[in-house]
């Protein structure tokens, strides 16, 4: 499934490497794509979505949301 994360705090190039280099350290994860602001990924078999928060959360920023896109549409 594909996710979005949307992520406060992030205002510049190296806010993107930061984040890029903190969710790339999960397994279960292939991002799609990190900018300012925000993050998408393919997620396979993530038993423990905390791990999405605490990777971004070490990093400095805040994750305000994560949303399951699911049949052509994001659901919260």
């Amino acid at each position: 499934m594909t996710v979005k994360i949307l992520i406060n705090k992030m205002s510049c190039e190296h806010c993107v490497k930061a984040v890029t280099k903190a969710l790339s350290q999960i397994p279960e994860l292939s991002l799609k794509s990190v900018q300012i602001g925000e993050a998408v990924a393919e997620v396979n078999n993530l038993s423990d979505w905390s791990k999405i928060k605490k990777a971004i959360e070490n990093e400095g920023y805040e994750v305000i949301d994560i949303k399951v896109f699911n049949e052509s549409r994001w659901k919260i």
